[in-house]
């Protein structure tokens, strides 16, 4: 052992510390010039004139954000043009206090004639406009922008559009326009905000429901917790076959009292004493019922009495909900009609109620569902475990059959629903008969209370779903690459 730590110890020699180097180094230029290649990656597009002075004009804007809007201030004058020239062509001069305009020449023939304007004593440093006023009814026509400097002073270079002959002057209109002191927010700064609050809201309501769905889902994939959970392959399919039975007929008995509700639900008064009524119905339930007894081995009245009073409970839980929705929708409608920049509060309860009323069947028979998937493992487990081996492997036949029967129905089901196929039979029922016999024929060959690896396998799954997903996000930073420098 000495020696082999030694020997791995040892360092190379230089001459191959430096092969090694230069191969790995060969290695990324030859990965790294496939990769420009692939990519179509080059430096036509970048280097183009006119995309580089789009960039430019983009940098621009984002160093002179729009956060406010001003108070303007707007001083013109005029000064005159022919159209067309004259004999004699010279310039022309107007005054406006101690704004002096010259324009040279004042006339123009063809829209290639060059007019120079030259301002003095205008508001330094300021922005303007030069406006052309057409003779007739046609509209104005903008001819260039100007800047004055320190002093007030501009000199611009213009052509005209159009040459619009007349017998008498034409006028240019000199415009100036500056702020004077902001107004407010802009209508770019407005927006900004409101989607600022959009993306944070939206971001702590993904957050909420996102943490819900974490907490269980952080247990399952949890290695150390799931990886030592099991039961007999028996209790597994008892839970499997009684899931969805439970399912479809919590959910479907939940619809109907959302809409025996519907019926009977006259006005909020009603509506507030049904729920009271429920409530207390429920609570002497608990209270008379559902109490474990002083005795541990309760009799068979006793046991009677405490499974019916729980099927009552839970259908008057059923129907306390069903009431709480409309009650829920008549408060939220008041509150949004009547509490003014507060609505949203009565806005959020409508919601609440709409969510109850619609989602209330899948989550109802989700977890009475998952309740009784719990309740069939157990006894199943139990049964498997109190039962000798023939009479357990018997059993583990059965609810195997039966409960790979039910899940190859299901997922037969599923593909139905979402291909409609002309034959559903071909999907359902045959796949569900044969999975089911295959199945109960090689179940007869496991040992009935060999535990079933149920918490390593979910693991297994939801680890590798919850890795997929996460890998997708470098997948979305490769295709934004990928267009960027394409």
């Amino acid at each position: 052992m000495a020696k082999r730590r030694q020997k791995s110890d040892k360092q190379l020699s230089p001459v191959l510390q430096g092969m090694r180097t230069a191969l790995i180094a060969t290695i990324l230029f030859l990965v790294y010039s496939y990769s420009t290649q692939a990519l179509e990656i080059n430096l036509d597009k970048p280097l183009d004139p006119q995309r580089q002075e789009t960039a430019l004009r983009a940098l621009r804007a984002l160093a002179r954000p729009d956060f406010f809007t001003y108070n303007e201030e707007i001083r013109t004058m005029d000064v005159s043009i022919i159209m067309p020239c004259g004999d004699e062509i010279v310039g022309t001069q107007a005054t406006n206090g101690e704004r002096v305009a010259t324009l040279r020449p004042n006339c123009a023939s063809t829209t290639q004639d060059v007019l120079v304007l030259t301002g003095t004593g205008f508001r330094p440093r300021t922005s303007g406009l030069l406006r052309w006023h057409p003779p007739g009814d046609a509209p104005t026509r903008a001819l260039t922008s100007f800047r004055t400097d320190g002093d007030g002073n501009f000199e611009v270079e213009f052509t005209m559009s159009d040459i619009r002959e007349s017998d008498e002057p034409q006028r240019i209109e000199i415009e100036e326009k500056w702020q004077t002191g902001i107004s407010g927010l802009s209508d770019a700064s407005i927006i900004t905000i409101e989607k600022i609050t959009e993306t944070v809201l939206l971001a702590l309501v993904a957050t909420t429901v996102g943490t819900i769905l974490a907490v269980p889902l952080s247990f399952i994939a949890a290695r150390n917790l799931m990886e030592n959970v099991g039961m007999p392959l028996a209790a597994l399919m008892a839970g499997l076959i009684a899931f969805p039975i439970a399912y479809l007929l919590t959910s479907q008995v939940m619809g109907w009292l959302l809409t025996l509700m519907a019926t009977l639900y006259a006005n909020f008064l009603v509506g507030v004493v049904v729920l009271v009524v429920l409530l207390v119905l429920i609570g002497l339930i608990v209270r008379f019922a559902l109490l474990a007894p002083d005795n541990d081995t309760p009799t068979t009245s006793e046991s009677v009495v405490h499974y019916a009073g729980l099927l009552v409970a839970v259908l008057a839980l059923m129907l306390a909900l069903a009431a709480l929705s409309f009650v829920a929708l008549d408060i939220g409608t008041w509150l949004e009609a009547n509490l003014g920049i507060f609505a949203f509060v009565g806005g959020f309860i409508v919601l609440m109620a709409e969510f109850i009323a619609v989602l209330a069947p899948f989550f109802v028979g989700l977890l009475l569902g998952l309740t009784a998937m719990s309740v069939a493992s157990r006894y199943g487990q139990e049964a498997v475990l109190k039962l000798e081996t023939m009479p357990a492997r018997i059993l583990t036949v059965v609810l195997t059959g039966m409960g790979t029967a039910v899940v190859v129905y299901g997922l037969g089901s599923f593909l139905d629903w979402l291909y409609v196929f002309d034959e559903p039979i071909f999907w359902t029922v045959y796949p569900a008969v044969i999975g089911g016999i295959l199945a109960a024929v090689g179940s007869f060959f496991v040992q009935p209370k060999r535990l079933t690896p149920v918490g390593f396998t979910a693991y297994t799954i939801v680890r590798g779903i919850l890795n997929v997903i996460r890998s997708v996000e470098p997948l979305v930073y490769v295709i934004i690459f990928a267009v960027w420098v394409g």
